[in-house]
């Protein structure tokens, strides 16, 4: 059965991340596999409003799993005839990439 997490951000998106995901790995176990890889494919199709994820969503959960020594990847398909290396550049992707 799908398990979904509703949280309160007041205590900032970064802990409300982070103990979402927490209660996951506490109800099915690591989210990490033996390659300890992690790809992360967040909704960014499009730099429009409401089209994407907050990046500060997306840079949460990066650093979760670094924090768990693991290799993370970032990708997406972006559609509507835009260029994902540019929408990752408008939407704040990059920057988090790069951080």
């Amino acid at each position: 059965m799908t398990q979904v997490y509703i949280e309160d951000i007041k205590d900032g998106i970064k802990n409300t991340v982070f103990l979402i995901l927490e209660k996951l790995e506490n109800s099915s176990g690591s989210l990490l596999k033996s390659s300890n890889r992690v790809y992360i494919k967040p909704n960014g199709i499009d730099f429009k409003p409401h089209c994407y994820t907050s990046p500060d969503v997306l840079k949460a959960v990066v650093e979760y799993f670094i924090e768990k020594d693991a290799e993370v990847y970032v990708m997406e398909n972006s559609t509507q005839s835009n260029a994902t290396r540019i929408v990752f550049e408008i939407n704040g992707y990059k920057e988090v990439c790069k951080s």
